[in-house]
């Protein structure tokens, strides 16, 4: 039971519940507690929208509980907003380093910390790897435009181990301050893979 003045609800259910004249899509009552009452509408912030769109989500909140939901719902606006830019540089980062492995291998190579003559084998094996990683970039555009930010996250989070390994080669032959960089980015890697995904 809920109960108050400033347009609280008195009952439980469909009774007792005013309608915001000024919001049709939005009713107003007491309860803070929003989870027990409309749970589907804080799995995401889009989903949200879709509800508010189509007329079928109920938020219930007394006036000043509905600030507080408005502002929490702009800050999880932005924190999606910052996940979907950083699941975009997954497939940027592979498709753009696959092309430049195949367009220009020894720039990939100079870049990557290991230069590379032209022509030679090497510049071949570069050009072979960024194939790779072009084949890569495509599938993680292809589950990104499914909406499948958990297997991108988990891609991102994947290339740790690349990181490592590369790192570990530029290491061996090009010396530590080639390595650093691969080794940095293997350590951080998995900890934005994880909030990427969410």
């Amino acid at each position: 039971m809920l109960g108050g003045s400033n347009g609280e609800v008195e009952g439980a259910g469909g009774s007792g519940i005013a309608q915001d004249q000024r919001h049709p899509y939005v009713t107003i009552a007491t309860s803070l507690h929003l989870r027990h009452y409309v749970p589907s509408c804080f799995v995401s912030v889009p989903s949200w929208l879709a509800c508010v769109k189509n007329r079928s989500c109920t938020i219930l909140a007394s006036p000043p509980a509905f600030t507080q939901i408005r502002a929490t719902l702009d800050t999880m606006s932005t924190q999606q907003q910052l996940k979907d830019l950083a699941n975009l540089t997954i497939p940027a980062f592979l498709l753009s380093t696959g092309l430049l492995g195949l367009l220009s291998p020894t720039t990939l190579a100079a870049g990557f910390g290991m230069p590379i003559d032209s022509p030679s084998h090497a510049e071949g094996f570069v050009q072979c790897m960024g194939g790779r990683n072009l084949t890569f970039g495509l599938i993680a555009a292809i589950f990104l435009q499914r909406g499948d930010r958990k297997a991108v996250g988990t891609m991102a989070g994947l290339l740790a181990v690349d990181g490592a390994i590369d790192g570990w080669v530029c290491y061996k032959y090009a010396g530590l301050v080639a390595a650093s960089p691969h080794w940095v980015a293997a350590a951080g890697i998995p900890f934005v893979a994880s909030w990427m995904g969410s």
